[in-house]
């Protein structure tokens, strides 16, 4: 169900995204999280994915645990 949560927002953002437009999304990079290829949904909405460092939250209260933060852009195909 998250998975396929997680495909259509792909989708609907890759045709609202402007290049060179991103978008973050962060996840636990631990099971079952890590079975879910992202990367794969991705490149299905037409989205290249790029694993950086997850900073300092921006809302205030937010706690920080396992996650990797992933940036989004249009790919050219």
């Amino acid at each position: 169900m998250h998975k396929k949560l997680l495909s259509g927002f792909f989708k609907s953002a890759s045709k609202m995204l402007n290049k060179p437009g991103e978008i973050h999304v962060s996840h636990k990079n631990d099971y079952p999280y890590n079975k879910w290829e992202i990367k794969k949904l991705a490149n299905n909405a037409g989205l290249q994915l790029e694993k950086q460092n997850f900073k300092n939250p921006i809302i205030r209260g937010t706690v920080i645990r396992e996650v990797e933060m992933l940036s989004l852009t249009k790919s050219s195909f």
